[in-house]
């Protein structure tokens, strides 16, 4: 309950706001549609490699009142199932914008590995970042000692949100949970993808859906609403946390490190993050 409080002050605070979508990629469960049927590639195999073996099964259940995708790896640790969506004209912020992730997931079990469920991206210049997700844990593949504990067996909301491509802040269930962390210099570029992930890893996963896009200071916040709802990407329903006041938080916290950064100021300049 507090916490829907303090959501809802954000959302009178930041109802002035001027941001709106430049671009979104969504895909939802509850258009009970496969994830290639909405534009992503479905990419699975095993050891032998790419498209050999029998992939990770889905299947579409109902849980809580929305419809997830079920991804279970349980059979064969070294198989693959994920999904990847490439973006050619560039997917990267510009000036005055934000690159926002935001997922909706639950971990049922992890059978073998650290993890297998994960998810990543890759910047227009090759700067990464990318998640595994335990039973308890969320953790940075690239940077293991970034990690944040969840709430074993239930729905998680993350939001990820970075201005450079260089650090990000990553939100789980409206708080901070990772402050400021690090991209890796890395390889590949323009993409994101997501799924059971990781080879030596096996579990079961339900995700209700992803998103990525980049939001711009121009229009109207109501007008950012609509965009974001159009019929162009399926709406995802995390109630009762909307993507909007999961948004008003991200720009919140955003709001609080600027604050921070004008105070560390060289000779009349922002200091670079």
């Amino acid at each position: 309950m507090s916490r829907m409080i303090t959501l809802m002050m954000l959302l009178l605070i930041f109802a002035g706001q001027t941001w709106a979508d430049v671009y979104r990629i969504c895909y939802s469960a509850n258009s009970n549609e496969l994830p290639e049927q909405r534009g992503w590639e479905y990419l699975w195999g095993n050891w032998q490699g790419m498209y050999e073996g029998d992939p990770a099964s889905r299947e579409f259940v109902r849980d809580q009142g929305e419809w997830t995708l079920k991804i279970d790896s349980t059979h064969d640790p070294l198989s693959f199932t994920y999904h990847d969506r490439e973006k050619p004209d560039g997917l990267d912020p510009g000036s005055g914008e934000l690159f926002v992730m935001q997922w909706r997931l639950k971990i049922v079990e992890v059978t073998d590995g650290p993890y297998d469920a994960g998810m990543g991206m890759h910047s227009d210049t090759g700067w990464a970042v990318g998640f595994g997700f335990s039973e308890d844990t969320v953790m940075n593949v690239y940077y293991p000692e970034a990690t944040a504990t969840i709430a074993q067996g239930e729905f998680h909301d993350y939001v990820l949100w970075s201005e450079n491509m260089r650090t990000y802040d990553l939100l789980i269930d409206g708080d901070l949970a990772i402050d400021d962390g690090l991209f890796y210099e890395g390889f590949g570029q323009s993409h994101v993808g997501w799924g059971d992930v990781l080879q030596g890893g096996a579990g079961v996963a339900e995700w209700s859906y992803f998103s990525f896009g980049v939001l711009a200071k121009h229009g109207s916040f109501a007008g950012a609403q609509e965009a974001f709802s159009s019929e162009a990407a399926p709406k995802p329903v995390p109630e009762p946390r909307s993507f909007y006041l999961m948004t008003l938080a991200l720009l919140a916290c955003r709001g609080a490190r600027r604050s921070r950064v004008f105070s560390s100021q060289v000779s009349g300049k922002e200091v670079a993050r």
